[in-house]
């Protein structure tokens, strides 16, 4: 067993490279940018979209609750103009079978609660009036087609009175007298604005607006904004942002991110329609710190896994480090003991010829000794003889 784990830790130390551990740090690398970026671009389609069929509820209960607001108020506008067109009927019969003056108008007036009537004859000059000062701009302009005898009746609508640095508007009905001429009668605009805000989509979008989630509300044409949150100051009109007529023409929703009050927010444009005819445009806008948070989560969990990555690149690196130098102690340890081998060898080989030298020393001397002897004897010799 031990011999298999040397070896098996033999054959890593000869693949581990630093080359590889690079390799494997940036597939790694690779591999959590796209699973982050894939977790962050899911999560984020998740969040548009549960944004965008919010939206989408909030915008179809605008069109049921604008359909209900309009039909109601048609319904009391209908009401005032019987009333008012009463009014006027009976009074423009009462010209044929009695006097109609200044005081007469006042009191009638008076008693019918409505706020001015002015008698006008054929060509368009006042007659007769239950207060002075109270009279429409352009009035002559407004009546033409009664005076011409084209109509009999008209609905003017709001009007704006005639006075000075006054914008005061009215409601204005006209009916035609019988001998030439118009009955104009008004009464006070309040009591449409009145209406409006009592049973109007203003307060409905109020309403609405007490989820924390929606910043604004308002329902926008090509003239202005038509209805909004309390909260609203201003937006964009049609002629400066062509996103809003894209809107219009295709009648498809569209989404966009922009700032608001130095906030980034999240808005929607959807076409209104109300009773199968266009009504403009609801604009919608969302708190978009869920996508921001998103975001930043995004964010959090990139950097907790880098951090993650590098640790382990950390203790690899420190492993390979290791490994190199085990390598270069081993091809060290290996060198010297290559040259303690030599160096062994030199040194038997040494003793090798002083062995040698000292055996061919003792022969010589042994062979030298008789020699020696021999050599004197011969020399003695020579001189005895």
């Amino acid at each position: 067993m031990k011999v298999q784990l040397k070896a098996h830790l033999t054959r890593l130390k000869k693949i581990t490279t630093t080359k590889i551990l690079i390799s494997v740090f940036i597939l790694l690398c690779l591999i959590l940018g796209i699973s982050a970026f894939t977790d962050y671009l899911s999560r984020r389609k998740t969040i548009i979209d549960n944004m965008t069929h919010f939206t989408h509820l909030v915008a179809n209960t605008i069109q049921k609750s604008a359909a209900n607001s309009i039909i109601s108020y048609n319904i009391l506008e209908h009401y005032i103009q019987f009333w008012f067109f009463s009014n006027l009927n009976l009074l423009g019969k009462l010209e044929n079978f009695s006097n109609i003056d200044n005081n007469y108008l006042e009191k009638y007036a008076a008693e019918t609660k409505i706020y001015n009537i002015n008698f006008y004859n054929r060509a368009g000059i006042r007659e007769f009036y239950s207060h002075e000062d109270r009279y429409c701009r352009n009035i002559r302009q407004l009546i033409e087609p009664i005076l011409n005898g084209k109509k009999t009746k008209l609905v003017l609508g709001l009007q704006n009175l005639e006075k000075e640095n006054d914008n005061e508007e009215v409601y204005v009905i006209a009916i035609a007298r019988t001998n030439g001429g118009a009955i104009v009668g008004t009464k006070k605009g309040q009591l449409f604005t009145a209406i409006q805000k009592t049973i109007g989509i203003e307060r409905y979008l109020n309403t609405m607006i007490s989820d924390s989630s929606l910043i604004y509300i308002a329902i926008q044409d090509s003239n202005g904004i038509l209805a909004k949150t309390r909260n609203l100051d201003t937006l964009s009109h049609f002629a400066n942002d062509n996103l809003l007529s894209t809107v219009r023409q295709t009648k498809q929703f569209r989404w966009r991110t922009l700032y608001y009050n130095n906030d980034r927010i999240f808005e929607t444009i959807l076409p209104l329609t109300v009773m199968h005819k266009p009504y403009g445009i609801i604009r919608i806008g969302l708190d978009y710190s869920p996508v921001q948070k998103m975001q930043r989560d995004v964010l959090r969990y990139v950097l907790i896994r880098l951090t993650v990555l590098l640790i382990i690149s950390f203790i690899l690196f420190s492993y390979s480090i290791s490994i190199q130098n085990i390598r270069l102690l081993e091809k060290e340890k290996e060198k010297i003991t290559n040259e303690v081998y030599m160096l062994q060898h030199d040194l038997r080989q040494k003793e090798k010829i002083s062995a040698i030298g000292e055996l061919a020393a003792g022969i010589a001397h042994e062979i030298r000794n008789p020699l020696g002897a021999i050599s004197m004897t011969i020399q003695r010799l020579g001189q005895e003889f």
